[in-house]
Order: structure tokens, then C-alpha cells, then sequence
């Protein structure tokens, strides 16, 4: 998708390289330029590398987070799965376990803000907003993917779910394409 939408913007490397917004972009994210982001140019000088970073831009936000995060509310944020660690008591001995050995306030209050701060929050699904998008450019190629991601993608996901739940292990919903959030919602 990256390559097809870049492609229709910019023809030649020269074009990428004189877009200034673009290039304020990689300057303001940039740890070389002004922003914080390790591994990321300060300027777009190809097509290519244009490509590379914007699409480590859409994983990262979108199904890495969602991967990441989203199993965390259901699975860290349990309360019966906290806490995540036992702590050794001397007091009680080697072979036992009780109170002592459970984290204390701060830890699990922590731990539970992480993970209603992390995964709590779900607004959208992965480019559910190709009907809003301006350009018709753009919007057909986002609409061509968000087509292929709804049928073919989620259709091979549901059908391995069901094939991991028969084999007895639990299905991960996860990288559905209606389980990733367009960004990181915090």
C-alpha cells in the first residue's frame, strides 16, 4: 500500500526531496532534527527511503501497538492475573507463599494504570476513514488495501483462530484488521 500511495504522489526522487512539509516532517520527528525518534532521517532524500520510514510509521502506530497493548487489557488487566510477580518473603519460608510474596499497592496500582492507559481505549479500526479522505487519489488506493485487509486478511485470521482453538489453544484476535487502531490511542 505504502509504495502505491507514495507512487501516486511523487513521480522522482527530486519531488520527495522539494516537498517541504514532508521534509519538515522527517525534521521534526527526527532525533538528527528536532524530534525523538532514533533511526529516523532528518530528510527524505528518495522515494525509497520515503517508503521505508512511512511504513514503519503505519506499523508501529496501528497493528504493533494494537498487537501489543490490546492483549494487555484483557489478559494483564485481569484482576485475577495480578499480580504479574511474586516477591520471596524470608519470613515465610522457602516452600510458601502468602500476602508477603504479592507486590504492594504502588506496583499494582501502577500496573493497572499501564494497562487501562495502554489498551483501554479503542476508537476506530484500521483505515475506517477512507470514506472522509479528500483526495480521490489517495482514497482509492487506501479503500483498494482497507477492501483486501476486511476480506482476504481477516477471513485467513478467523479461519487459523478456529484451527488454534481446535488444536486447544487460544485464538489471538489481535492483528484482525478491526482490532487495529488507526493509532495509538492513550
Amino acid at each position: 500500500m505504502v509504495n502505491e500511495y507514495v507512487d501516486r504522489y511523487y513521480k522522482t526522487h527530486r519531488q520527495v526531496q522539494n516537498d517541504v512539509e514532508l521534509q519538515n516532517f522527517a525534521s521534526d520527528t527526527s532525533m538528527s532534527g528536532s524530534g525523538k525518534v532514533k533511526d529516523f532521517p532528518a530528510r527524505f532524500t528518495s522515494k525509497w527511503i520515503l517508503k521505508k520510514h512511512l511504513a514503519r510509521v503505519i506499523w508501529a502506530t496501528s497493528a504493533q501497538h494494537s498487537a501489543i497493548n490490546y492483549p494487555s487489557d484483557h489478559i494483564g488487566a485481569l484482576t485475577l492475573n495480578m499480580p504479574t510477580k511474586l516477591y520471596k518473603d524470608d519470613k515465610a519460608g522457602a516452600d510458601h507463599y502468602g500476602f508477603n510474596n504479592l507486590p504492594r499497592r504502588f506496583t499494582c496500582g501502577t500496573q493497572a494504570a499501564l494497562s487501562m492507559s495502554l489498551a483501554a481505549m479503542h476508537y476506530d479500526s484500521l483505515f475506517d476513514f477512507v470514506p472522509r479522505l479528500p483526495d480521490k487519489k489517495g482514497r482509492l488506493v487506501v479503500q483498494k488495501y482497507y477492501n483486501y485487509l476486511r476480506g482476504f486478511v481477516t477471513s485467513a485470521i478467523q479461519q487459523r483462530n478456529v484451527q488454534r482453538f481446535d488444536e486447544g489453544h487460544l485464538p489471538y484476535p489481535y492483528l484482525m484488521p478491526a482490532w487495529i487502531a488507526n493509532s495509538i490511542h492513550t
